[in-house]
């Protein structure tokens, strides 16, 4: 006799997962409800957030695009792209990847790449250093800081 379970919502709107065990009564779900109280319940992992069009800019990079288009029209930097390239980090699998949020040309020529970050997951920090020991550009971690960009360059 196998595990049967079945998902539902519970009172607080998360889903939860009721499984009856081997040996366990057979029984409707308003009769354990009423006779022995709830079942054996266990809350179900949360879903991993993807982005609903991964090409679309979140509200921090559409903020740091029109600031980068400002400097652009000021003549400060000579052009800017939103993730134009994906780098491969490591020759393991398929998926170690780094997406840098914008490719930033400079009046010189010189070419860096900004990442903006609200804030930072472990896994995104160990990428960045990888990226930059392992690529000829800069890296620059960009952040909205009371009113203002703040800047943290990475050389290779």
């Amino acid at each position: 006799m196998g595990m049967k379970g079945f998902d539902h919502i519970n009172l607080e709107g998360a889903v939860v997962r009721t499984i009856r065990l081997p040996g366990d009564p057979e029984r409707s779900i308003d009769d354990d409800a009423q006779k022995h109280g709830p079942a054996r319940v266990y809350a179900a992992p949360p879903a991993r957030y993807t982005r609903p069009d991964p090409d679309a800019m979140n509200k921090l990079e559409a903020r740091y695009a029109a600031h980068l288009e400002a400097l652009k029209r000021a003549g400060e930097i000579f052009d800017w792209a939103f993730q134009p390239e994906k780098f491969r980090l490591a020759n393991i699998g398929d998926r170690c990847y780094v997406t840098p949020d914008f490719r930033v040309q400079l009046i010189d020529g010189t070419i860096e790449f900004h990442e903006t970050k609200g804030f930072m997951e472990p896994d995104a920090e160990i990428k960045y250093k990888w990226f930059v020991a392992s690529h000829p550009y800069p890296l620059v971690l960009v952040r909205w800081v009371k009113g203002g960009w703040s800047y943290e360059r990475r050389e290779p």
